[in-house]
């Protein structure tokens, strides 16, 4: 007796040469209604999902036929290695360079549009359960021109360039330097390796009239001092009540910008601080 359009008790199920097709089971004793409901459902499964891996299949070779497949190639970095080496005594105080290497070591033949060197700074501190940090200084240098580099190859390419003096603004506040080696690849990602040198910068720090002090600037110094030599007073009290109200100001613009439908807009743009002014972030301890 017939169970279901298409499915059909094991006494009754028609005899077809070849597989059995899409609505057809094959013989099984003492099949009940359900289990052949169960049946069919996984011979369906089965036999769409083979037809759709087909599919893809064939869409996937007209693909690489078509050379499309190369395009994919762009999106991977180049096989190769790039290492930024510093000399031993890599920064000198009194001209303000630094010296190292950039080395490649390709494994794969690779077209180097440009060999060039990024160095950036940012004075960062914290007071009380906030952290702030400060762009100094950005600046990139072209160490070589196009290269055409073989496989197995190795190339070193010594450099020597001028940094910015860099100084500590306040006394609670320390420069972090990064210097990254970069090879730009024709129509592939960069190669890149980052270092972060350890240089040590002097202290120059200002008593700042605007916020009590009386304008005096030290000279270099190797070490912080937190009392103005001149007028006696506090540098870390004047240093923190410039960086809070920055802060405060900061809050004021990140509110004002706010929109009331947060569908339009759901975060609030981060306005960009002036030369000096100061990121700032809520401290983990």
């Amino acid at each position: 007796m017939s169970l279901r359009k298409g499915i059909t008790r094991s006494d009754e199920a028609p005899k077809k040469a070849g597989k059995p097709g899409l609505w057809e089971l094959k013989t099984v004793p003492n099949l009940s209604k359900n289990s052949c409901i169960k049946l069919y459902f996984l011979r369906a499964r089965k036999l769409i999902f083979e037809r759709e891996l087909k599919i893809l299949l064939q869409i996937l070779q007209l693909l690489m036929g078509c050379g499309f497949m190369g395009l994919f190639k762009r999106f991977r970095p180049s096989k190769a290695k790039i290492d930024l080496k510093l000399d031993e005594f890599a920064y000198d105080a009194t001209s303000h360079r630094i010296s190292g290497r950039i080395v490649v070591d390709p494994q794969e033949d690779v077209s180097v549009d440009e060999l060039r060197l990024e160095f950036g700074a940012a004075e960062k501190g914290k007071i009380g359960s906030f952290r702030f940090s400060s762009s100094m200084k950005k600046e990139e240098t072209s160490i070589a021109g196009p290269v055409k580099l073989q496989k197995g190859q190795h190339y070193d390419k010594p450099f020597q360039i001028d940094i910015p003096l860099l100084f500590k603004r306040a006394p609670f506040t320390e420069i972090e330097v990064k210097m990254k080696g970069v090879a730009a690849v024709k129509g592939r990602p960069d190669l890149t390796h980052e270092l972060k040198p350890a240089i040590k910068s002097p202290y120059i720090i200002e008593c700042l009239k605007e916020y009590g002090g009386c304008g005096f600037i030290t000279q270099p110094l190797s070490d912080p001092i937190s009392v103005c030599p001149k007028c006696k007073s506090n540098l870390e009290e004047i240093w923190s009540r410039k960086i809070r109200e920055e802060f405060e100001k900061l809050e004021e613009t990140m509110k004002s910008q706010e929109e009331p439908s947060p569908k339009d807009q759901p975060f609030p743009s981060w306005p960009k601080p002036d030369a000096g002014g100061y990121f700032f972030t809520r401290a983990r301890d």
